[in-house]
């Protein structure tokens, strides 16, 4: 199961690419939302693209969201983020879930699998930070028992 990972901050995005890939997920890395869509262009198909917010020069996470549900409407986006009032105002949207840094190792683990389980779908996360993840169907495979430390 392929993820893209775009985080502008080289730490945060190694811990959290090697979490995931503990977790059996292949994991490509992009610094920029620029070098995502690069990607994406390229033909590079992800079962769901990770992402924060401020990823320094050139376009946001929310810019990189808007564009991907243009081209990929089925595609998943999960928001990382210190910056969840960025959301504010935005549509709920299925397709979309954010979780606040800093956050548990864990809690990102459970959050990609209920977005990649096939009998699962996820909403967005409210603007005051609160989970909800509104399973239809089915439950969602428990979190592995390795990388479920603190970030």
């Amino acid at each position: 199961m392929q993820l893209l990972f775009v985080e502008d901050d080289v730490l945060i995005r190694e811990v959290l690419t090697d979490c995931l890939q503990d977790h059996g997920y292949d994991v490509v890395e992009a610094a920029t939302a620029e070098d995502a869509m690069q990607r994406m262009m390229g033909g590079f198909d992800p079962l769901l693209v990770i992402t924060d917010i401020d990823l320094g020069a050139g376009r946001s996470g929310i810019e990189l969201a808007d564009w991907l549900h243009e081209g990929w409407p089925e595609l998943g986006v999960i928001f990382v983020t210190g910056r969840l009032d960025r959301l504010r105002g935005r549509s709920p949207d299925l397709r979309e879930a954010s979780l606040a840094k800093p956050f548990r190792l864990s809690q990102l683990v459970e959050l990609v699998h209920r977005f990649v389980s096939p009998s699962a779908t996820t909403s967005r996360m409210s603007a005051d930070g609160d989970t909800q993840a509104a399973l239809t169907s089915g439950r969602a495979a428990p979190a592995p028992a390795s990388c479920l430390a603190d970030a």
